[in-house]
């Protein structure tokens, strides 16, 4: 049985390493081929249900820069 720590750990660790390679995508660090190598490699040996909350805090953070930089209200 794992702890709660030890399941912390491992969402933080998946959480840091989905939010790198997603970065890498939306900001042009990876082509389209290398990030779906990545994404079919490892997407099976994670907790899903992480992508969704590293998904969110970066389109919420991209679309927030965005709004900034254009000048444009909610």
């Amino acid at each position: 049985m794992s702890t709660l720590a030890e399941n912390k750990d491992k969402y933080d660790s998946y959480f840091e390493e989905m939010h790198r390679a997603t970065k890498y995508q939306i900001y042009g660090i990876w082509d389209s081929m290398r990030a779906r190598e990545y994404w079919r490699k490892r997407l099976p040996e994670m907790d899903i249900s992480v992508l969704a909350d590293v998904l969110t805090n970066l389109y919420s953070a991209t679309g927030h820069a965005y709004k900034e930089k254009h000048g444009l209200k909610e």
